[in-house]
């Protein structure tokens, strides 16, 4: 969802914070995770420039996971 809108402003450190978890480090990996979520879908074309910012910036390290919930 944060890819499909590529808000820049609001969604650029958030996708990056993702892309880490995920440990994807290319733009078309990058793009086959959007394509799996919204199949005939490629992600817009300003996701495609914000991508590349992101990448060029380099990716942030992963946090890490959240403990499990507790009943």
């Amino acid at each position: 969802m944060k890819l499909r809108a590529a808000r820049p402003s609001r969604d650029a450190d958030d996708i990056a914070t993702l892309m880490a978890i995920l440990e994807i480090t290319t733009v078309d990996e990058a793009e086959a995770v959007f394509e799996h979520y919204f199949p005939g879908e490629l992600p817009p074309d300003r996701a495609y420039a914000l991508l590349e910012a992101i990448l060029r910036r380099g990716l942030p390290d992963a946090p890490p996971p959240a403990p499990p919930l507790t009943p």
